[in-house]
């Protein structure tokens, strides 16, 4: 959910009802500035701090997001072009990191991408992912899922999703190919149909 930094208090029953929460970047950038908060004094003082440190986003507002308790073996991202999964990754153990009280966060401090394997899209999240993509328009993106208490949750999308050729060769894919079918559509759209034969 969005907030205001400077009037916090209206997250704080929210925060109780979860119980914990993830402040993160409203543009994220490799897990950098994501932040386990445990309690409404810690996201009030952070808020206040980065309100008064660092620029917000365009409205001013900040992210905060449900954290849920989940095995990080089920962690995977899934990238859909054009309405078709492409492929399925997980982060490598070397690309995760603790972030308090035995929770974990992908976290790539270089910003450098990578350390990735192939892995399975299961037709549950293929589908969830499917349905997100239509949801929000965009013909590019992947989706962060995790799996706990056997649910499937978004808890990420990415307008700027990893693309490893060599996965989405293994999982037989063709990066190419579905950019150039994209962008074929998108011409076909703009031309309109056909006028009156002359």
């Amino acid at each position: 959910m969005l907030f205001q930094p400077h009037a916090p208090a209206t997250v704080e029953a929210v925060l109780e009802q979860w119980g914990r929460a993830v402040l993160k970047p409203r543009w994220g950038c490799f897990g950098q500035g994501v932040l386990l908060i445990d309690d409404f004094s810690t996201l009030r003082d952070v808020a206040g701090y980065l309100a008064g440190t660092t620029p917000a986003a365009a409205d001013g507002t900040m992210l905060l997001e449900r954290r849920y308790d989940n095995d990080p073996a089920d962690w995977r991202s899934v990238t859909l072009v054009n309405g078709t999964v492409l492929y399925g990754y997980r982060k490598r153990p070397s690309r995760w990191a603790e972030f308090g009280r035995g929770a974990v966060k992908v976290y790539d401090g270089a910003g450098a991408g990578g350390e990735a394997d192939l892995c399975e899209v299961p037709p549950a999240h293929a589908k969830q992912a499917m349905r997100a993509q239509q949801a929000l328009g965009s013909e590019i993106i992947g989706f962060d899922m995790i799996l706990p208490d056997g649910a499937r949750v978004i808890v990420d999308e990415n307008t700027f999703p990893g693309l490893y050729p060599d996965l989405i060769a293994e999982a037989g894919g063709d990066l190419a190919e579905a950019v150039s079918g994209l962008i074929a559509q998108a011409v076909d759209t703009l031309r309109g149909p056909p006028g009156p034969a002359a």
